[in-house]
């Protein structure tokens, strides 16, 4: 369901969400905690800046959609497969661009960590997304956050442990950032072992 086409306040959450993690979700809960009112996630077909394929796009998206089940937000919270339609790398000016065109007074945010807020520059036409989005930056609390000037950006901690890449090497010690039915996929189609 697109209900979020009638919605003045809509972020995009990209990443490649291999697999999505519970940390993955309170972001995005976290978000529409602060008053936006839908957020999509976007699992990419390929990170620019990642060079290790991830698992296969169905599995991702059935992991995320077995996330979000257990959201008390789930109506608000949507799985997007542009990026996966788009060949060559996902990048996020042309994502936000294609969001765009959907209606010209919905208000796009995008989330990232703080991680990413500082590596901005070496994302591709990062001024269109300075001109066309403001940012979530979800960082650990403590931590400082470097504004930027003439950029949008609300600053939000954040604190869960959870990691895709730690997730990937040990899946086992890690199951409790799982969704359990991400936990089932993992097992049955035997991912990361």
């Amino acid at each position: 369901m697109e209900n979020w086409r009638e919605a003045t306040r809509v972020a995009l959450f990209g990443g490649s969400f291999d697999p999505m993690h519970l940390g993955h979700l309170q972001m995005a809960e976290t978000v529409l905690e602060v008053g936006c009112e839908h957020v999509i996630l976007l699992p990419c077909q390929q990170s620019p800046h990642k060079l290790q394929a991830p698992v296969s796009p169905a599995l991702r998206v059935a992991m995320m959609e077995a996330t979000l089940a257990d959201s008390e937000w789930q109506d608000r919270l949507h799985v997007s497969d542009y990026e996966l339609r788009v060949s060559g790398p996902s990048y996020s000016w042309k994502t936000v661009e294609h969001f765009r065109q959907f209606s010209p007074t919905i208000q796009w945010s995008w989330v990232l960590g703080d991680d990413q807020w500082l590596a901005l520059e070496s994302w591709s036409q990062a001024e269109y997304l300075r001109e066309n989005v403001h940012f979530y930056v979800l960082g650990r609390s403590g931590t400082r956050f470097v504004p930027r000037v003439d950029w949008s950006a609300t600053r939000l901690d954040f604190d869960h442990p959870a990691s895709s890449t730690l997730i990937r090497g040990d899946v086992m010690r890690h199951k409790e950032w799982l969704a359990p039915g991400v936990h089932e996929i993992i097992d049955r189609e035997a991912l990361y072992h």
